[in-house]
């Protein structure tokens, strides 16, 4: 790939039955600035967004400035903009995921076109922000302490970087503790108990879902993982909003921070909020999605719903008329193989299915998707610093969690907030995407965790049960054994 002109986003396990591409159209119409984005998904729904590295700076610019006129009163408002939006966009995934009824082919097309506009709506109140604007304020935030030494920057930054709001991830962290308490002062088998569980399986069923499942907060599942955490004995937890106040306020005395270099840290913090909250948007909506919603469209059409992972609202609508289910079957066959959308600079869609297709498409570009890598020193950024060894587990998604043993180092693309019960046993983390306003720096700096984000490669050189050191105070992971 040519580093100089494009920027890998993101690599994981991501479908397309939640729209993933259509969002970027709105950049433009909102910055002004043009771009090229390549989506590719290869087997097993392993997704990597390539952004042409010019137009996402020039993005970030616009977005830091636009926050800087409108929003520099009141950071949360920006914040708030967003949810509306998500409570629209929830509320109509799960009217249709919910109906007691067979839709149609051509139902399914329409509502996905609902969908898809609701989306871009919150992506342009939300996603818009954080993903462009952090670095931008990074940088701000580096050039505003240049004057203290590093010993002193990493002091300022390991504390004023933390929200002092609770994430939604760190409410629902907040009502499992308090189930824990019911169930060690009054047992599982007691009505209390059975009462709230159900009451919090109710409300964050969709929890623990992310993009594809099957994993949901089902009572049976909430009450193992109480049991869980009883055998274990003991937790690490997190420092409470009034808590991180006072030691924001004890660091900006101590330094003589000036109102400016607090005031872009609030930025950073409610970034890292927004990430999150996109994050609990993406699991409410997915559970509708590609759960309920793909069982039934599953049913109508004979196609697994794990194969229709990788199905959109334009193929959809394309086969609502002809109903020709063989022909769809055979084409989300071919894209399971692997599969391409490459919006252009004029907003135009160039979709790419099965291998050679695909490789040969992003060769005229010199994107080459599976490259060989050799080096075994990999780097990122520093999350939380702090130097451990031990066995790497590699995890694709959050499901794959239960593999994970009492203090080895998770290796993953990024965390969603449905691996926090697992994190707490880890004794490092280490992720290919993300930065420092990333789900697993909040995480890793609340419960102290060395951990280093951003790796790009880590996956593909790092192997299930290598010896591997993560020395997070120079960002380097190395195979050891």
């Amino acid at each position: 790939m040519e580093t100089s002109k494009y920027f890998k986003i993101r690599k994981r396990y991501l479908p397309t039955a939640w729209p993933t591409y259509n969002y970027w159209v709105s950049m433009e119409k909102i910055t002004g600035v043009k771009s090229s984005i390549f989506h590719v998904w290869e087997k097993d729904g392993i997704y990597t967004g390539i952004v042409d590295a010019e137009g996402l700076r020039k993005r970030g610019e616009w977005t830091y400035k636009h926050i800087i006129e409108n929003y520099k009163d009141n950071l949360d408002a920006l914040r708030d903009r967003g949810q509306l939006f998500a409570d629209k966009l929830i509320k109509e995934c799960s009217i249709f995921a919910l109906k007691d009824e067979s839709p149609t082919l051509k139902q399914f097309s329409d509502f996905y076109k609902k969908a898809d506009k609701l989306y871009i709506d919150y992506y342009a109140n939300n996603m818009l922000f954080w993903l462009t604007a952090d670095q931008v304020v990074i940088k701000k935030i580096d050039s505003l302490l240049s004057n203290y030494s590093s010993d002193d920057k990493k002091e300022i930054w390991d504390i004023m970087r933390l929200p002092t709001r609770l994430s939604f991830s760190n409410i629902e962290e907040v009502g499992f503790e308090k189930l824990l308490d019911i169930a060690h002062k009054d047992g599982i088998k007691s009505d209390k108990f059975k009462e709230q569980v159900a009451l919090f399986s109710d409300k964050y069923v969709w929890f623990p879902f992310e993009y594809g499942g099957p994993e949901i907060y089902d009572i049976e599942s909430v009450t193992r993982r109480i049991s869980e955490e009883l055998t274990k004995g003991g937790k690490k937890n997190s420092h409470s909003e009034q808590e991180i106040i006072n030691l924001q306020n004890d660091v900006i005395s101590k330094f003589s921070l000036s109102h400016d270099v607090v005031f872009h840290f609030k930025i950073l913090q409610t970034l890292a909020l927004m990430q999150d909250d996109r994050k609990a948007v993406n699991s409410q909506a997915c559970y509708y999605v590609n759960n309920l919603i793909l069982k039934k469209l599953s049913m109508l059409t004979g196609i697994d719903r794990e194969q229709l992972f990788l199905i959109d609202q334009k193929i959809i609508d394309e086969y609502s008329n002809t109903q020709d289910f063989s022909e769809l079957k055979r084409r989300i066959i071919k894209r399971n193989e692997m599969f391409v959308i490459f919006l252009n600079e004029d907003d135009g869609f160039t979709f790419k299915e099965g291998i050679d297709e695909c490789n040969n498409f992003l060769g005229e570009f010199s994107i080459y998707i599976n490259e060989t890598i050799t080096n075994q020193d990999i780097k990122g950024k520093v999350a939380y610093p702090g130097k451990v060894r031990g066995i790497a587990r590699v995890v694709k998604k959050s499901g794959d969690c239960v593999r994970l043993n009492q203090n080895e180092i998770l290796v993953t693309y990024m965390t969603t907030p449905d691996f926090a019960p697992f994190l707490k046993k880890v004794s490092a983390i280490v992720t290919e995407e993300g930065g420092i306003t990333c789900h697993a720096a909040i995480v890793a700096r609340e419960f102290k965790i060395p951990c280093i984000t951003g790796t790009g490669n880590v996956m593909s050189v790092v192997k299930d049960g290598d010896m591997v050191e993560v020395d997070a105070e120079k960002g380097i992971v190395r195979i050891i054994k």
